[in-house]
């Protein structure tokens, strides 16, 4: 997302459940990226099976799934955007806190008139 600058992403999604213990395909994705002035930008989508690691001696859990979302609005100077964003994300667990990453590609059509 070049030329959209530091953003702070939101999301929910839910994932199946294909055993006791694990977990299989995230789905019903929603969220915003919000930019430092406020505007935000909106998607939907839907991911792949979440993928599991434990790594005993740092005693960290991560858990890793990708999604593939479609741009819906947003507000401000995204009032009126569309496009696509591929999105990876890596979760990492170590008592008590969480850290997550996303490493976004992708484009963001802005309606002409519209400030980029």
């Amino acid at each position: 997302m070049h030329g959209i600058g530091r953003t702070t992403l939101t999301f929910s999604a839910r994932a199946t459940c294909v055993a006791d213990d694990q977990l299989g395909a995230v789905f019903g994705m929603r969220g915003a990226y919000r930019t430092a002035n406020g505007d935000r930008l909106f998607f939907r989508g839907s991911g792949s099976p979440i993928t599991f690691e434990f790594n005993p001696e740092e005693g960290s859990f991560k858990a890793m799934f990708s999604s593939d979302d479609h741009i819906t609005g947003g507000t401000g100077r995204f009032s009126h955007a569309t496009g696509h964003l591929e999105v990876s994300y890596v979760e990492v667990f170590t008592s008590p806190e969480l850290d997550m990453t996303a490493t976004v590609e992708g484009s963001v059509h802005l309606r002409r008139g519209d400030r980029d």
